[in-house]
């Protein structure tokens, strides 16, 4: 838990059960101090139907962050006839009473799991709805298309001033801010921590280094050989990027089943890092990576020499590679800007485009612009307006299914399965 804890409770009930709790009444969106017998000073904001974020009466109770406390006064509440939610229930409600649209919901569940600031970006513009206002925009052109349409089918007969040509032309403004929509938008990949693993023979300084850069002493560090066995990791952040930074074995020719199965483990992780940090202790000739792991430090590593207050190996010295020492803070700024690079270069992959859709977003777009295009071609053809008709309709339910404004009881439970409790 945190220093502070917070409680929601929505619906009918919220507000009831508070002033139960309480013997009095309390203002619309005023936090208010308040002592709860047996649960401390806590701060109490209530939102009256329907201007909160659920679009019910919502009540937020901030708390000690005790763990303990903040269960028992769940289980107070729950004596007075709150449920506790379901995961996903708070945004679920909020998009069944209209507050926010489908694609505003599913921002704000990635949003919660969002690493890189690019990221966290884009996706707080789409929960506030600046990506639903471009598709509102969308379907209110579309409308407009669809209405002249049906007058030119129904007024058949009559001397209407709109012309096909003049359909045409918004049909082609319709599919040129799709195309420009998609073109500023990318779709999401899996987020995960840059990995950095810090790799090396036994005795190159590891530990020593992985301390460094946390800033205390996190592992033990010895001069004697095989000392770290496990892989540890340990998250800190270099100019607002999430950095996953591990110590590993030292990688020899080990004897005894722990020390062979701390090297197995130290390789596997080594395959799957983002960027390999392989000391070598710089007063010792150079002789090359262990051959096995010289193709993955060659494309995703940098060699650096370590323990240089000792000296520096005399044909070690032509090597072009980071000479530091960590006991002695030498070298280590370097060092870490090469690390902050990497990662930048590494979370700045989605760094194009406004928006970030998922997958479902991308493909109902993707699918969307294609059946303008076809309803384009039949309306070029001059073939009947009823299928030109036809095929406008299928857009519209696809931007009412992009929304959420048809609703699909599979798809909403597995966009909501997925969110944390309390959300």
């Amino acid at each position: 838990m945190g220093a502070l804890g917070i409680v929601r409770i929505s619906g009918e009930r919220a507000i009831k059960i508070l002033e139960e709790m309480t013997g009095k009444s309390f203002e619309h969106r005023k936090a208010t101090p308040f002592f709860f017998e047996n649960f401390g000073r806590g701060v109490v904001v209530c939102w009256y139907r329907p201007n909160s974020y659920t679009g019910e009466d919502l009540v937020e109770i901030t708390l000690p962050g005790n763990y303990y406390l903040i269960n028992n006064f769940i289980k107070e509440i729950q004596k007075r006839g709150a449920i506790p939610s379901l995961p996903g229930e708070f945004t679920f409600r909020a998009f069944l009473n209209g507050k926010i649209d489908l694609t505003q919901a599913e921002a704000i569940n990635s949003l919660y799991l969002a690493l890189s600031p690019q990221a966290q970006r884009k996706l707080s513009l789409m929960a506030e709805g600046f990506f639903s206002n471009k598709i509102l925009e969308l379907r209110e052109k579309l409308l407009e298309i669809i209405t002249l349409t049906e007058a030119q089918i129904e007024f058949e007969e009559e001397d209407l001033e709109i012309s096909l040509s003049q359909i045409e032309e918004r049909l082609s403004e319709v599919i040129k801010l799709t195309e420009n929509l998609l073109k500023k938008s990318s779709l999401q990949r899996v987020e995960d921590f840059f990995n950095v693993i810090i790799a090396g023979p036994p005795n190159s300084g590891k530990s020593t280094l992985f301390n460094k850069i946390l800033g205390y002493e996190r592992v033990l560090v010895s001069e004697e050989k095989g000392t770290t066995r496990d892989i540890i990791s340990e998250t800190l952040f270099f100019d607002g990027y999430p950095v996953k930074l591990w110590d590993s074995a030292g990688v020899f020719k080990a004897k005894g089943k722990i020390n062979k199965r701390a090297i197995e483990i130290t390789k596997r992780a080594i395959l799957k890092a983002n960027f390999i940090l392989y000391l070598h202790e710089g007063s010792i000739p150079f002789k090359g990576v262990e051959e096995d792991l010289k193709d993955f430090v060659r494309e995703k590593g940098e060699i650096v020499f370590t323990k240089r207050d000792l000296g520096i190996d005399r044909e070690n010295e032509k090597f072009p590679y980071p000479k530091i020492s960590a006991l002695k803070d030498e070298g280590i700024d370097d060092l870490m800007d090469i690390i902050k690079l990497k990662a930048e270069e590494f979370y700045k992959r989605d760094e194009e485009g406004d928006f970030l859709l998922n997958e479902r977003q991308g493909e109902i777009l993707n699918v969307f612009l294609e059946n303008l295009k076809e309803a384009q071609r039949v309306l070029s053809e001059r073939k009947p307006l009823e299928i030109f008709a036809f095929h406008l309709k299928r857009c519209s339910e696809e931007i009412m299914e992009l929304t959420g404004e048809i609703k699909t009881e599979e798809v909403l439970n597995s966009i909501f399965s997925k969110f944390c409790i309390g959300k």
